[in-house]
């Protein structure tokens, strides 16, 4: 497995061929907008590859190292191409990236569907094997749950040993506030106790 970052052509390749695919259309963040941030060094967007062929993708904001710490990230999407799916790529690849890729971050938070808010028992067990796969690669659950943009999440996070709640809600609101002007972010984000 080869994992390398996209150029703005791939990325458009991948988006049109595979991410609207798997992801639904009210998920979906405009290509014009990766694109913009990309060029901004506000997004950035990796592939996992056997033989040229596209396994995994991963889809990410960032904000650029701050005074002692180094970048936040924020997955956007995280997928394996259908085909490959079940095979174990997706392990390898979220393993790698986070260990390779992104292995000076301070900060990589993920965004899962809360499986609190499920609406029945088949849909929790969903979200809750998407919960065990991170977990099971490395990543921590924060306990931090948030509503964004009517979407219930349960925060997970990469980066660290320890949870502390305050700065995970700073890390994902900072990563939120690069896209959204206050009076938006405001309306659009709230934290749950």
């Amino acid at each position: 497995m080869i994992i390398r970052p996209l150029a703005i052509p791939e990325v458009r390749q991948v988006y049109n061929e595979y991410l609207t695919a798997d992801f639904s259309a009210d998920e979906r963040r405009p290509l014009v907008m990766i694109e913009r941030a990309m060029d901004k060094k506000l997004y950035t967007c990796w592939a996992a590859f056997e033989e040229d062929r596209i396994q995994a993708y991963a889809f990410l904001e960032v904000l650029p190292a701050k005074e002692g710490g180094g970048p936040r990230y924020l997955f956007d999407y995280f997928a394996v191409v259908k085909e490959f799916r079940g095979s174990g790529v997706g392990s390898r690849f979220m393993r790698r990236l986070l260990r390779e890729s992104l292995k000076d971050a301070s900060c990589a938070l993920v965004e899962i569907d809360n499986p609190a808010y499920a609406l029945d028992e088949a849909e929790r067990e969903i979200r809750e094997r998407r919960r065990s796969f991170y977990i099971k690669n490395g990543l921590i659950d924060t306990g931090v749950d948030v509503c964004t943009f009517g979407v219930e999440f349960r925060l997970m996070e990469a980066v660290g040993e320890a949870v502390d709640r305050e700065q995970v809600c700073r890390n994902y609101s900072d990563l939120y506030r690069v896209f959204l002007p206050p009076r938006v972010f405001d309306r659009v984000i709230a934290f749950r106790e």
